[in-house]
């Protein structure tokens, strides 16, 4: 199954969007204040800001996350895609960090490949039920954690997974 980002999860993909339309309008308004050649300045200037925003934001919605009966792959708003069977997983799950902030995890430890996942995709619920009837999954609170490889360093350091 596909799992596709979900826009309304995330309203800071509509507030980037936005501030990637306003910053060329801006610049180019500026033709009527300070001139013509500032306001081209300011206009392209604006645009080049713009670019790798509106990048960024389109990236980030075409991510998705594809579970099939190989294994996991994930296309990553940077481009790229990773790929994990279920026999390279070693550890999945998901933690809860003190500021409340929920993740999914999965590692292949013999890769040493980990991937993070946000709550941000459609029927994430449906996903976490995937890979716990495919994987070894658990569930932890990070105490004193402040990122997900903090997290997984001090696990696998403890071996508590």
């Amino acid at each position: 199954m596909k799992y596709r980002y979900n826009l309304s999860k995330n309203p800071r993909i509509f507030i980037l969007f936005t501030a990637a339309a306003l910053l060329p309008l801006a610049g180019f308004s500026l033709v009527l204040a300070a001139g013509p050649v500032f306001g081209v300045i300011a206009g392209v200037a604006g645009l080049l800001f713009a670019y790798p925003l509106i990048k960024y934001a389109i990236a980030a919605v075409q991510s998705y996350i594809h579970i099939h009966d190989d294994g996991l792959t994930v296309h990553m708003p940077d481009g790229d895609i990773l790929r994990f069977s279920w026999e390279e997983i070693s550890h999945s799950g998901t933690v809860v960090f003190p500021d409340g902030r929920e993740r999914a995890f999965v590692y292949a430890e013999h890769k040493d490949q980990f991937i993070e996942i946000a709550p941000l995709y459609k029927d994430y619920q449906h996903f976490l039920k995937e890979m716990k009837e495919r994987t070894a999954f658990s569930a932890h609170k990070a105490e004193d954690a402040s990122d997900m490889k903090d997290f997984l360093s001090r696990l696998l350091e403890n071996d508590q997974i």
